[in-house]
């Protein structure tokens, strides 16, 4: 008969501040880096009056925040295909920090007789909140629904456009990736093809124009393009560079747009001409699960999530990891094993849950903690499993 394994509520610990911290670290070692780049070759940083010749780690944390879209890799260039060159985890948030000397004030530029998409409805005087950043912690191959009515609604405005995608499979994914949960999709225009250039451009800066008035109406909370990045949840900053190698990783084959859940869900004034109150949160990663359970368009959170506590080391489910600690464990296998694998990646409930899903959610796992992605419970996988579920505290004999 299956073990039913205790639960107790908690936050994935990749959205908690060991990350940010880290950032900062990161940059301060980029600071001293480019200690030598003087104030002639340097472009102003775009948040308030700081300049990249005045930087320093005191300046850092002061006046400049690291975007975390940058930070988290949140734009995978595996989604696309093309010739960009993978950077790992570190690389990647290292060169994220080339934000900090900003783009020099640019702006996309829209082009005359280029239309502008149109509301189907009349918009309301009220505006829809501005996000925060909210990172893909979900694992559904979905496509939202608001994402789609987005996909659509460019591709009729934009003829000769079209979508690389929305949502991909998670098996794998060493990423975090709002694709993941179906609220992210590559519009397909071509920096080199003036007239896609033209299309991109008009879009852009109708979008991100008074502080990114329609971006709020429309629900989105970043867009990326040309090696650069612009966040809703901080338009006064601008257009800052991000981390990119190569034209798709740099996006001049493709807009990426990442929405938030209120758009993701069609909620926002330009799809029903009422402006949302309280932004929706998304969904919360329970404790020792290493994806939040599946959201959808019922489903409401506007609380933050609680603070990620690692699970204490008498809580029931370690037995469970150290009596399976030395074998190599199928999916298929009933019993203790393979519900403490769902107990921890998946949480409940355990009849909705298919062995195709618990077998991307371990190879995302696997790849997440530099493990060969086998398909199967192997040693290795006990270990990290114990590691992350106890913050660390718990290593397997």
């Amino acid at each position: 008969m299956p073990v039913r394994l205790p639960s107790t509520p908690r936050r994935d610990q990749r959205a908690g501040s060991a990350r940010r911290a880290g950032a900062v670290a990161l940059t301060v070692a980029l600071l001293s880096a480019v200690a030598g780049v003087g104030a002639a070759q340097a472009a102003p940083v775009t948040a308030g009056t700081v300049t990249a010749s005045t930087l320093t780690a005191s300046t850092l944390t002061a006046d400049v925040a690291p975007d975390p879209a940058v930070l988290t890799g949140s734009e995978d260039p595996a989604v696309v295909g093309g010739g960009a060159v993978p950077l790992s985890a570190a690389a990647q948030r290292l060169a994220g920090q080339r934000m900090l000397a900003g783009e020099g004030g640019w702006t996309p530029v829209p082009t005359s007789g280029v239309p502008t998409p149109r509301p189907a409805v009349v918009l309301p005087a009220a505006l829809d909140p501005q996000p925060t950043y909210v990172p893909q912690n979900t694992c559904q191959d979905v496509a939202q629904p608001g994402l789609v009515k987005l996909r659509d609604l460019l591709e009729t405005t934009y003829p000769g456009t079209s979508s690389y995608g929305i949502n991909i499979g998670c098996a794998g994914r060493a990423h975090t990736s709002e694709h993941l949960e179906g609220r992210a999709f590559d519009w397909k225009v071509a920096l080199a093809v003036p007239a896609q250039r033209a299309q991109a451009e008009t879009f852009l800066s109708w979008l991100t124009a008074g502080n990114g008035v329609m971006a709020r109406r429309l629900g989105i909370m970043y867009v990326m393009w040309d090696g650069r990045i612009w966040g809703a949840y901080w338009p006064e900053a601008g257009w800052r560079a991000s981390s990119c190698s190569g034209t798709t990783d740099c996006h001049r084959d493709h807009v990426h747009i990442s929405m938030s859940w209120d758009g993701a869900y069609a909620r926002t004034s330009f799809w029903t001409g009422r402006a949302v109150t309280v932004a929706d949160l998304g969904p919360c990663v329970g404790q020792g699960q290493f994806f939040a359970l599946p959201y959808s368009v019922s489903r409401r959170n506007t609380v933050a999530c609680p603070t990620w506590k690692p699970l204490p080391v008498n809580d029931g489910i370690f037995p469970y990891l150290r009596r399976n600690a030395l074998r190599n464990v199928s999916l298929r296998e009933q019993g203790d094993a393979v519900f403490a694998l769902i107990r921890i990646l998946g949480g409940e409930p355990w009849s909705t849950r298919s062995s195709v899903q618990t077998g991307q959610e371990l190879a995302s796992f696997q790849a997440n903690r530099g493990i060969p992605v086998t398909g199967t419970i192997t040693p290795a996988t006990w270990q990290q499993l114990a590691l992350f579920t106890s913050g660390g505290a718990v290593s397997l004999p």
